[in-house]
């Protein structure tokens, strides 16, 4: 009764789009990926209920309790109500949101971020030589360098890649140094 799509953001829209003519009637179709423009859009055409979910946090938590989950609604039906209760009830915070408004807020939550720590892995690199010193700041931004380049690199560059307001997001940005 309740389809969840979770394949890598670059396969999305085509199993979306492969599995949704054959979905209808009392069925919820649902996603988990990161950015929403795209899997939406892919579902709009599906004739059951929609909605496009992205959790705000990832595997290896001692408690969900507190953690936000975004929802997009596209077409509701009983399974939508239910999913939300059934998130709630772990204490999970459901935050409802356009898909426009979600890759709005993940272009600068999870875009900027990872960008910034590619290109600080990058630099970081590029040195070949161990640094001798250090400021508390550098430190934390060390040890969160070395959690990020641990994750998923094909994930972080479809991220990065298939959020729309990203690329536009960057555009904008003018460093004068």
């Amino acid at each position: 009764d309740i389809i969840v799509v979770s394949v890598t953001i670059s396969a999305t829209g085509k199993v979306i789009s492969d599995i949704a003519p054959n979905l209808h009637g009392t069925t919820l179709l649902t996603d988990l990926t990161s950015v929403k423009v795209m899997p939406m859009r892919a579902m709009k055409w599906a004739k059951c209920a929609t909605l496009g979910m992205h959790t705000m946090f990832g595997p290896g938590l001692a408690s969900l309790r507190g953690q936000k989950l975004v929802f997009c609604r596209q077409k509701n039906n009983a399974h939508v109500a239910f999913l939300k209760k059934l998130f709630q009830a772990v204490g999970i915070q459901v935050i409802e949101m356009t898909p426009a408004e979600h890759d709005q807020e993940t272009a600068y939550v999870q875009g900027l971020t990872h960008a910034f720590y590619v290109l600080f892995a990058k630099a970081m690199r590029q040195r070949r030589k161990p640094l001798r010193l250090s400021t508390p700041i550098f430190s934390a931004h060390m040890a969160t360098l070395k959690r990020v380049m641990r994750q998923d690199q094909t994930l972080i560059k479809d991220i990065l890649g298939y959020n729309p307001y990203f690329k536009k997001l960057c555009k904008n940005i003018q460093l004068h140094i």
